[in-house]
């Protein structure tokens, strides 16, 4: 629950729709993740999904946000996978 508490602010009760229709629209990111499950935890945690969809929407939030150090490189992969710069 601390990536919920964490990230509040850019979760709205529209979540679940939007999701999803970020997900039909990018349908290449499960894959993704399925391909990194044994590499890193945070691939096997949903949370993985909501990075790309938060990462997608607020890329320049999200990095300072984000409560995880640990999953840094996983959260920085994201940001290639959409196409976007992860800076320190």
């Amino acid at each position: 629950m601390m990536v919920l508490e964490e990230l509040k602010d850019l979760i709205d009760d529209e979540i679940v729709p939007k999701l999803s229709a970020f997900l039909d629209e990018r349908n290449y990111i499960p894959g993704r993740i399925s391909d990194r499950v044994s590499s890193d935890a945070f691939w096997s945690q949903p949370v993985s999904i909501l990075a790309y969809f938060l990462v997608h929407d607020y890329s320049y939030r999200v990095k300072d946000a984000w409560p995880f150090s640990e999953s840094e490189d996983a959260l920085a992969m994201v940001y290639s996978d959409l196409g976007k710069k992860f800076t320190n």
